[in-house]
């Protein structure tokens, strides 16, 4: 949420005062993004593969920002002001949604298709998920377990919908288990589910080693 914290200092006791705002947090933004650290694959979206041991602009305007993870296959992304979504980084298993097979050359921001994408999007090894305004739950990547939660087992390459309505903008669950991907997203009604390979009842749906290529809501 919005918040501004102000301090106020006084040397005569409440008659006059010297302030100034201390902390600011605007979450509708737009914010400036600045990058820093290993860029092995282009990863801080700057152009080159140089690592950064200092911050160092990205170029936008952006609303938000979720970094990605998983060594060594490394993606970021964001959100634009205008609700477009870029992409950037090593795209495995097409996890970046552009459309392309997997590959490394992707150093700089590069729009994904569509409009009105908010929230965090999340991108977690192969898979990605991002949301949009109205609602619905798009993802992109490996799908070998079902863990890109379309009903099928194909890889995606380009943002496909997750079957459902109302999923939460506050997406930022998503996990890697040895032996096969599992999802989690949670609803505005605050219901959560899951879906994936359920690698030692990782989904918590009461069961084990299971697999389930659509959302099922955890009990």
């Amino acid at each position: 949420s919005a918040l501004q914290v102000f301090r106020f200092l006084s040397v005569d006791s409440g008659l006059t005062y010297i302030g100034w705002e201390e902390m600011k947090n605007d979450p509708a933004g737009p914010f400036e993004a600045f990058m820093w650290g290993w860029n092995i694959y282009g990863e801080l979206g700057l152009n080159d593969t140089t690592n950064r041991s200092s911050p160092t602009q990205l170029s936008g305007s952006w609303s938000t920002l979720m970094l990605g993870s998983g060594y060594p296959t490394w993606e970021n992304a964001g959100i634009k002001s205008g609700g477009t979504l870029w992409a950037w980084g090593y795209n495995s298993m097409g996890a970046l949604g552009h459309n392309t097979a997997e590959s490394s050359g992707n150093t700089s921001p590069k729009q994904v298709s569509g409009a009105t994408w908010n929230g965090y999007p999340v991108i977690s090894y192969t898979i990605s998920q991002f949301t949009k305004n109205d609602g619905t739950l798009w993802a992109a990547g490996e799908n070998q377990d079902g863990a890109i939660g379309d009903n099928t087992t194909v890889q995606r390459s380009s943002p496909t919908q997750i079957p459902g309505t109302n999923w939460s903008s506050g997406l930022r669950a998503h996990t890697l288990n040895k032996g096969g991907l599992g999802a989690f997203a949670i609803k505005t009604d605050g219901t959560l589910w899951s879906w994936g390979r359920n690698k030692d009842g990782s989904l918590g749906l009461n069961q084990s080693d299971l697999r389930y290529s659509s959302p099922v809501q955890i009990p």
